[in-house]
């Protein structure tokens, strides 16, 4: 009380330092008549229990604030003093003693900008008095009124601050919100945050793009005076924020932060395969899973890709710790599903494989496991070994003529559209006595085949049936005439490599002289390990186009040798090269393929 009395006090005692006194005009004895007052101003009057007894007057507060009335009478005097709102009708504060009946006080925190009223009443008594008043204006500036809706929200710069008050009061009104609007431009996450005076608890919303549903609320920050809420995985687009007045009254600072997703987002929509969105061969692309807006979450993105030969096609995602992914092969006919993800070791990576694919457009659908989030899609391609035979081939009736004594390729067991090319028909002549035939086939490691032997008239007359990659049939006197080798797919997958000849062939088709130009490679060349990532083992293949030593090598990144995969003289051809990574760390590293002058490197993923 005493140190009230002291700020009382020094009031009046400064109102000496405002502008100087002037008398009351009268009457003043209703709102109507009021006399106006200066803000942080002061008068002077008369008044008496019996006849004149009451003095109004007005003054208008600029901004919000708090206004504070003081008089000082003199002896035998007594006053109250009395604030009203802007209509004079509704009383807002009453008179607070100082300590002496010689002087009063009155005071309202929180009002609105306006013009009030102040009545000053004759407790008992009679002389004169001098009233004063003094303004706090609220901290900071104040934000655009009206802005109490979504519907007239107050523009917030990205990144950007605002100042505003909330919890001032008038004509039974309180302003206890304030609205406003952020406009994001990509995917990613808004945070909200205020810092308000300790007079007042602020709690912040986060509305979506219609302005009703509520997204996010407060997240207290560990004192009253600061409130933040957020929302981690926004699509783009203008959102609104409810700044919400829970107690007292005060200014505050509003501040925005966005924080855009990883990468590029793919090209939407592309949710289904219908509008799938193309992937180059052997390339990669970025995109975005699991933001949200209006209901509805972004779970799947849909790509295409063609595939120019048979072969095998790897799809492999690597996304951020947020968010886990799944990754789908579909068919041509975008709808039967061919190949499912497979988990490489880590949420973060994901692959999805098909080893045996007929040329032809396939889809890939990603799809959000859970989280958010960005991701990179990758995929690699690796053809087929050797080249294939000339479809359709897959009955005596449309079997293929081949040449005697030369290596021909073909492949088996490969899908299309729900089907596998599980035969492969040749025919062939010969118009003298063999002593002896031999039919050989060399296959790749995924495929096991067999084959069988028929005359002219259709009839079974020998078969080869061992296990391994490699198949030799002996058939001994065989007379003139026209034959056909069936070769059928046994198990597996893959290319082979096929010889009708006369002469025992003395070893694997690829060094045959008189095989075709095709399977003696035109160039050198090192192809994408597969699978890529790896976790332990991956296939490695290469062609040389020339006899000569070979080096293939694996190192890591600083350069430091981590493996020798071959170190030896080889003839041309096509070669492949099983390689186990158990002993590596996770990471990437490099192989290299030199032969004489040539050198080439490619990177692959080892993962645990």
């Amino acid at each position: 009380m005493f140190l009230r009395y002291i700020f009382v006090l020094s009031l009046i005692i400064l109102a000496s330092n405002f502008t100087p006194l002037h008398s009351e005009t009268e009457p003043n004895n209703t709102p109507a008549q009021a006399n106006p007052i200066n803000v942080n101003g002061s008068d002077s009057g008369t008044l008496s229990d019996v006849n004149d007894n009451v003095d109004w007057r007005k003054v208008t507060l600029p901004s919000d604030g708090k206004l504070v009335v003081a008089t000082l009478a003199v002896a035998g005097l007594e006053i109250d003093n009395y604030i009203y709102d802007q209509d004079g009708v509704s009383m807002l504060a009453s008179y607070a003693y100082g300590g002496s009946h010689d002087w009063d006080t009155s005071y309202f925190f929180n009002m609105l900008a306006g013009t009030y009223y102040i009545r000053t009443y004759a407790y008992s008594g009679a002389g004169a008095y001098t009233i004063t008043n003094h303004f706090y204006p609220a901290n900071y500036q104040n934000d655009p009124e009206n802005n109490d809706s979504a519907l007239v929200a107050s523009s917030l710069s990205l990144n950007g601050s605002a100042t505003g008050h909330l919890g001032f009061y008038s004509m039974e009104y309180t302003d206890t919100q304030d609205w406003w609007k952020v406009t994001v431009p990509s995917d990613g996450k808004l945070v909200i945050a205020t810092l308000s005076d300790p007079t007042i608890e602020i709690d912040n919303y986060i509305y979506d793009q219609d302005g009703n549903s509520m997204l996010a609320q407060y997240a207290y920050g560990g004192s009253h005076t600061w409130d933040t809420a957020y929302f981690v995985n926004l699509i783009p687009g203008t959102y609104y924020i409810k700044s919400y007045c829970y107690s007292g009254y005060g200014g505050y600072t509003i501040t925005n932060h966005f924080v855009p997703a990883n990468l590029q987002n793919d090209s939407e929509p592309n949710d289904s395969a219908s509008i799938a969105i193309p992937l180059a061969l052997n390339g990669n692309s970025t995109g975005h899973l699991g933001f949200y807006s209006m209901g509805k979450t972004d779970t799947e993105d849909w790509r295409k890709i063609t595939v120019p030969s048979d072969g095998e096609l790897v799809v492999a995602t690597f996304s951020d710790s947020t968010i886990e992914l799944d990754n789908y092969i579909y068919d041509q006919d975008k709808k039967t599903m061919i190949a499912s993800y497979e988990y490489a070791g880590s949420h973060q990576w994901d692959t999805t494989y098909f080893p045996n694919l007929t040329p032809g457009t396939y889809y890939i659908r990603t799809l959000d496991y859970g989280g958010y989030g960005a991701y990179t899609i990758s995929n690699n391609f690796i053809p087929a070994q050797y080249e294939n035979d000339p479809e359709p081939n897959d009955s005596i009736p449309i079997a293929k003529s081949i040449q005697l004594n030369t290596v021909r390729s073909g492949h088996l067991h490969y899908y299309n559209q729900g089907k596998y090319d599980d035969n492969d028909c040749f025919s062939f002549t010969v118009n003298s006595v063999w002593d002896t035939l031999f039919i050989r086939t060399d296959s790749s490691p995924t495929l096991e085949l067999d084959f069988n032997l028929y005359n002219s008239a259709g009839n079974q007359i020998a078969h080869s049936g061992m296990n391994g990659t490699t198949e030799l049939l002996v058939y001994v006197n065989l007379q003139p005439g026209t034959y056909y080798v069936n070769a059928y797919c046994y198990s597996g997958y893959g290319s082979y490599l096929l010889i009708v000849t006369n002469t025992r062939p003395s070893g694997p088709l690829v060094g045959v002289k008189s095989e075709t130009a095709k399977l003696i490679p035109s160039e050198f060349e090192l192809k994408q390990n597969y699978p890529n990532p790896f976790n332990p083992t991956t296939k490695i293949q290469y062609s040389i186009a020339a006899r000569g030593i070979v080096s293939l090598k694996v190192f890591d990144v600083l350069g430091r040798e981590a493996a020798v995969l071959v170190n030896e003289m080889k003839d041309a051809g096509y070669y492949e090269v099983n390689f186990n990574g158990s002993k590596l760390a996770f990471g990437l590293y490099i192989y290299i393929l030199k032969v004489g002058d040539f050198s080439a490197s490619r990177k692959m993923m080892m993962v645990k």
